[in-house]
C-alpha cells in the first residue's frame, strides 16, 4: 500500500505540481480513507514525503445536472513527496529526455509553485528598454511585467517582488508558477541572472508588503517614488487653472536604473530632466503670472547686460516675487547636473558601495515634494495678490 500511494502522489505531482488527498488516493487504489492517512504517515516517517495533515475537506458529487457538496467535512492528509522522490522518478522517466525548459524541470523535480527565485535587477533591463512591447510596474515592493502586444515572441506575464538583500542592493524575486509559463527563450534569459544563494536582509517593509499583497490578499499599496514624481509634475499644472507649467508630464523611456552604477544614474536622471528641465518649461505660463499676478516690469525680464532671462531663471525670479523658499529650482538645477553628467562626461566603471537605485529613489521623492510645496505655495501667493 506504501508504494501504491508513494506512485499516486509522484504521478499526480508530474502532472499538477501539486499535491493529493488521502481521499483521492483511497479511490485509485480500492482501499479506505483511513487506512491510506495512516499508511501516509508511515511514509512520512521514512522520510519519503511532507503531508498536509488532517484537513476539512467537503467532497462533492455530480450527477443529472446537479451538485451536491457532503454537509460534513471529510478529514484527509494531503501528501507532498520529497525532492529527492520526484528527482528520481524525473530521471527514471521520459521527463529527463523531453529538454523541458529549466523552471519547468525543477518543479517536475520538487520545487513548490510559489516558492520564490531571487535574480539580479539587471534581468529588468530587457523589459524597461522596449516599452513598445511590454508594460512594466515597478516599485520598492515590486510589480509586474506584461507584453501590450500581442507577438508570440515577447509573450510574458510575471509577477514580480523587491527584497533588500545583505549587501545593500535589491533582488528581484518570481514564483516558480511564473517563471514556468515563459516559454524556453524567455527561461533561458531569466537563468542568467539568477542569484544562486542570496543573503537576505533581516527587516525589509516593502518585501512584506509585497508579500501580504500577493499571498495574503491584502489592500497594500506600493511605494513607488518614480510614480510620485509624475503625479507631482501633474499636480503643478492642474493647479494653475487652464495654464500649465510643465510641457511634458509623461516620458516612456524613465525608469528606475536597473544597474547599480553611476552610469545608470545619470542616465536615468537625464530621462528625468526631459519631464521638469527647461525643454519642458513652458515659459509663457511663467511670464503670465509674474506680469498678471505679481506686477512684474518688462525690464525684469533682462539682465543688466540686457540679455533676456532663461525660462529656469524667470522660474528663479516666480519664487523670489511669491515668496516662496526656492526648493524647486534648487532640486531641478540638481537634476540638470546630473544630465550634464550622463551627457558629456566619460564616466569610468569603477564600483562604488553607493546605492543608486536607493540615490534615484530618494531623488525622485524629494523632487515631488519640491514641486508640490512650490504648487502649494504659489496658489496662496497668488490668491493673496
Amino acid at each position: 500500500m506504501d508504494q501504491k500511494i508513494l506512485d499516486c502522489a509522484v504521478e499526480q505531482w508530474s502532472k499538477t505540481h501539486a499535491g493529493i488527498t488521502s481521499i483521492d488516493i483511497a479511490k485509485r487504489i480500492g482501499a479506505s480513507n483511513g487506512k491510506v492517512m495512516e499508511a501516509m504517515i508511515d511514509l512520512e516517517v521514512a522520510g519519503k514525503c511532507r503531508l498536509n495533515k488532517n484537513a476539512e475537506l467537503f467532497t462533492m458529487s455530480i450527477g443529472k445536472g446537479r451538485m451536491r457538496i457532503a454537509k460534513k467535512a471529510t478529514i484527509a492528509h494531503v501528501i507532498f513527496p520529497t525532492p529527492e522522490i520526484l528527482t528520481d522518478y524525473f530521471y527514471s522517466s521520459d521527463l529527463a529526455r523531453q529538454g523541458l525548459p529549466v523552471y519547468v524541470e525543477r518543479l517536475h523535480k520538487g520545487s513548490h509553485q510559489y516558492a520564490m527565485v531571487y535574480f539580479s535587477e539587471e534581468v529588468l533591463a530587457k523589459y524597461l528598454d522596449r516599452p513598445e512591447f511590454y508594460d512594466v510596474e515597478d516599485s520598492l515592493s515590486g510589480g509586474s511585467i506584461r507584453s501590450n502586444t500581442a507577438n508570440e515572441a515577447t509573450h510574458i506575464y510575471v509577477r514580480h517582488g523587491r527584497q533588500q538583500l545583505a549587501n545593500g542592493r535589491s533582488a528581484v524575486l518570481v514564483p516558480y508558477k511564473d517563471l514556468a509559463s515563459l516559454d524556453e527563450a524567455q527561461q533561458r534569459y531569466w537563468h542568467g541572472f539568477e542569484i544562486s544563494s542570496p543573503e537576505v536582509a533581516s527587516l525589509d517593509q516593502n518585501y512584506s508588503k509585497f508579500m501580504q499583497r500577493t499571498f495574503e490578499g491584502a489592500f497594500v499599496d506600493y511605494e513607488n517614488p518614480l510614480e510620485n514624481f509624475v503625479e507631482a509634475v501633474k499636480y503643478v499644472n492642474s493647479s494653475l487653472d487652464k495654464l500649465v507649467l510643465f510641457k511634458h508630464t509623461d516620458n516612456p523611456h524613465l525608469r528606475i536604473p536597473f544597474e547599480n552604477t553611476e552610469k545608470a544614474f545619470f542616465d536615468a536622471c537625464s530621462e528625468l530632466f526631459k519631464i521638469i528641465g527647461t525643454d519642458s518649461l513652458v515659459a509663457s505660463t511663467i511670464k503670465k503670472i509674474l506680469v498678471e499676478d505679481f506686477s512684474t516690469k518688462e525690464d525684469e525680464f533682462t539682465h543688466k547686460s540686457k540679455r533676456a532671462l532663461s525660462t529656469f531663471q524667470q522660474l528663479q525670479l516666480l519664487e523670489t516675487k511669491a515668496g516662496i523658499e526656492p526648493k524647486a529650482t534648487i532640486i531641478i538645477d540638481e537634476v540638470k547636473g546630473y544630465r550634464i553628467r550622463a551627457d558629456h562626461a566619460i564616466v569610468k566603471p569603477l564600483t562604488s558601495s553607493i546605492n543608486f537605485v536607493d540615490k534615484f529613489h530618494t531623488l525622485c521623492d524629494d523632487i515631488a515634494y519640491a514641486l508640490m510645496f512650490f504648487a502649494i505655495k504659489l496658489e496662496a501667493a497668488r490668491a493673496k495678490e
